[in-house]
């Protein structure tokens, strides 16, 4: 008899004043019953419950419902920057390197003419595409060799210094488009360092005229060096320099921010050749 009563009172049915409309026992609602109301990150903010998504960082609360400011994956919203800068750099091969391969002939003695130095620059614009930490750059631009006409002879030994040719560039120059990504690594609002890298292509115009020793049988300035016939005869022709060469980028450098108008690069590296430069223009 004792086990059939605790039974039944274990599973005797609620009241049914404490039933609600659908025959189920009724549970307390920790919310008021108004509409307008809803349950945001557990708490009871009115009588509807509502799922906030784990991205959303900030809700409004509206009588519609709730309003989300989505967020990034580290709960901070990313802003966008964008910059349309000028640019400019000097390019350079110091003069060690070229002496690898070409003769310096300085105070030598031999009579030839010193090798020329081989620098350029460029000029151009570019579009930035940044969230402060991560900047993409894109840029077009044109490059203008500074060297003059002038006497390359190969490094050899023996040295035999009449056998090089005479270079001149005719309208030669580059096209350059590409596009480098640089990572931001910021100290302050308005200062940052940047390192990065990418590739471009430059198209060619022009071209570089050579002239070669003479032919000792014949033909205009028979036996003479590249020096003497440049003087008087006509080029060899052009050297077969392809029409596209590639360009490949390395660069370091500090960014001064000035507020939310405008931007200062200054940086150095490799753009197929050792070069400083630097950019500014307008943020937005």
């Amino acid at each position: 008899m004792l086990l059939s009563l605790l039974f039944q009172l274990a599973h005797a049915e609620a009241p049914a004043a404490d039933r609600d409309e659908d025959g189920l026992p009724d549970t307390e609602d920790p919310c008021p019953t108004d509409p307008a109301n809803a349950v945001v990150d557990g708490r009871c903010i009115d009588g509807a419950r509502v799922q906030v998504p784990a991205r959303v960082q900030t809700s409004t609360i509206t009588g519609m419902g709730i309003a989300p400011t989505v967020a990034d994956n580290f709960g901070q919203e990313t802003e966008i920057h964008h910059e349309v800068n000028f640019r400019g750099r000097y390019l350079f091969i110091p003069k060690s390197i070229l002496d690898i391969w070409y003769e310096d002939h300085v105070d030598d003695g031999s009579g030839f003419p010193a090798r020329p130095d081989l620098s350029a620059t460029t000029l151009g614009i570019e579009y930035v595409l940044s969230n402060g930490k991560d900047n993409g750059v894109f840029y077009a631009e044109w490059l203008r060799p500074n060297f003059e006409a002038g006497y390359w002879d190969d490094r050899e030994s023996p040295q035999i210094n009449d056998d090089g040719s005479w270079i001149s560039p005719e309208k030669f120059g580059l096209v350059v488009i590409g596009a480098d990504y640089q990572a931001e690594l910021k100290a302050s609002d308005w200062f940052s360092f940047t390192v990065g890298a990418g590739l471009g292509v430059g198209f060619r115009t022009g071209e570089l005229l050579e002239w070669r020793p003479g032919d000792p049988e014949g033909g205009c300035g028979a036996g003479e060096s590249a020096v003497m016939r440049a003087e008087h005869c006509e080029a060899d022709g052009p050297l077969e320099i392809p029409g596209a060469l590639p360009f490949l980028d390395f660069n370091v450098g500090p960014k001064f921010r000035f507020g939310d108008k405008a931007a200062l690069r200054l940086e150095g590296g490799l753009h197929n050749m050792p070069y400083l430069g630097g950019s500014f223009g307008a943020t937005f």
